[in-house]
């Protein structure tokens, strides 16, 4: 079923099948072409996700003229919105600066995103502190913007239903009933944060690359996953993005549940996870 009722036919099934391979395909090329010269002696790489002119002048305004570790990366505009990055574009930027090469001498502690609207939802300065703390070291995971609620409770507030399509998703990728009974766990049993806030490891982020590629590739194979995909989150802010990119007067559930299965792959693989209102306790800030 897409939308409000009307049922895929298998010619329909099958076209979105093959435009999103080949239309994957060429972004990928395209992310390829267009990644810097990167400097082996940055220590942390923070990509400040852009969707357009705008937001990419703002970016290198707001964050790569002030930040040594931030850089404006603008992102094509698809189903999955910033989810996208790490599923198609990330692995292909992390091969170009040959991190896992025996032959590079690459410092890279930390990997990871920010919205270009960071500044409105997180402190900055904590951000710049958190990942240029050694005391932190030991973590795994820092998270940008947390919460204290449990992933299972926030997204039935804001998008009733959509548990039931990630479950569905997790269900199809063989994790286990008791991995997916801990997204209704808060702080501090499940470390909370929102999922594109956040820097880890390069070798952790290789690994969660891989494990959203088996989830995006069931999403986009799966004909129950598809009609479930399809059917509306109920957000409820700005609606041009859901007409220009799905052609819709709501909002689909590709670009939420994607955003939330970082917090499940980081919590339930047992990663060491700072969040921001833990360290900023921490340290008096």
């Amino acid at each position: 079923m897409h939308g409000d009722g009307v049922y895929y036919t298998t010619v329909n099934y099958v076209f979105i099948q093959v435009f999103s391979c080949v239309y994957g395909f060429f972004l990928k090329q395209s992310a390829t072409r267009t990644t810097r010269p990167w400097n082996q002696s940055l220590s942390s790489i923070v990509f400040i996700l852009c969707h357009d002119k705008e937001s990419s002048a703002v970016a290198t305004r707001q964050f790569s003229t002030q930040f040594p570790w931030a850089y404006a990366y603008f992102i094509p505009s698809t189903y999955y919105f910033e989810t996208y990055f790490y599923s198609h574009i990330l692995g292909t930027i992390m091969d170009d600066m040959k991190l896992f090469s025996s032959n590079t001498n690459n410092n890279i502690s930390w990997i990871g995103s920010l919205s270009w609207k960071a500044d409105e939802k997180t402190n900055l300065a904590v951000v710049n502190y958190m990942i240029t703390d050694l005391a932190l070291n030991s973590y795994d995971v820092l998270g940008f913007y947390d919460m204290d609620d449990s992933v299972w409770e926030l997204t039935e507030v804001f998008h009733p239903g959509m548990m039931e399509t990630m479950v569905y998703m997790l269900q199809g990728v063989g994790e286990s009933t008791s991995d997916i009974e801990k997204l209704k766990l808060g702080k501090p049993a499940f470390q909370n944060f929102f999922g594109t806030y956040f820097v880890t490891r390069p070798r952790h982020m290789k690994g969660y690359i891989d494990w959203l590629s088996k989830i995006i590739r069931f999403m986009t194979t799966d004909r129950k996953a598809q009609n479930m995909m399809w059917s509306n989150s109920g957000y409820g802010g700005n609606m041009d993005a859901a007409k220009k990119v799905f052609g819709l007067s709501y909002y689909p559930m590709h670009p939420f549940l994607g955003e939330r299965f970082v917090q499940y792959y980081f919590n339930v693989r047992g990663f060491k996870v700072m969040l921001m209102s833990d360290y900023r306790t921490m340290k008096g800030i």
